[in-house]
């Protein structure tokens, strides 16, 4: 029951951590885009298939993703009352990890990433 009970707990952590990151990220989203099209805010493992990610970087992408979630985590448990720090720590989070990602992408899957976002954003 406790054993339970504590990944519940964890769950509704990581739940409200996502909720945070994705809201986070609607905010500042359309700035980004505009600013900048080498950014990745989305996880690209969702268009694996028009992207042609091949397993390695499908375990890149994977890693890079789990090391963010943890950072997010993290900061969440030690700036959990000073929101602004932890808007910040996040920001630099998200830089990081797209940044992570878009050097994991080929020259082709670069183009092919800016086209969609072209296609979306309009």
């Amino acid at each position: 029951m406790m054993k339970i009970n504590r990944t519940i707990n964890t769950l509704k952590i990581l739940g409200s951590l996502f909720l945070f990151f994705i809201l986070s990220i609607s905010v500042n989203a359309q700035q980004l885009i505009t600013e900048n099209k080498n950014i990745v805010i989305y996880d690209p493992l969702l268009w694996k298939h028009q992207l042609k990610l091949n397993a390695n970087q499908r375990e890149k992408i994977q890693q890079i993703n789990l090391e963010f979630y943890q950072s997010i985590y993290k900061a969440a448990q030690d700036d959990s009352r000073d929101r602004a720090a932890l808007q910040s720590k996040a920001n630099q989070y998200i830089q990081q990890r797209s940044q992570e990602i878009w050097e994991a992408f080929n020259p082709n899957q670069r183009r092919k990433w800016k086209r969609m976002w072209d296609h979306y954003s309009s």
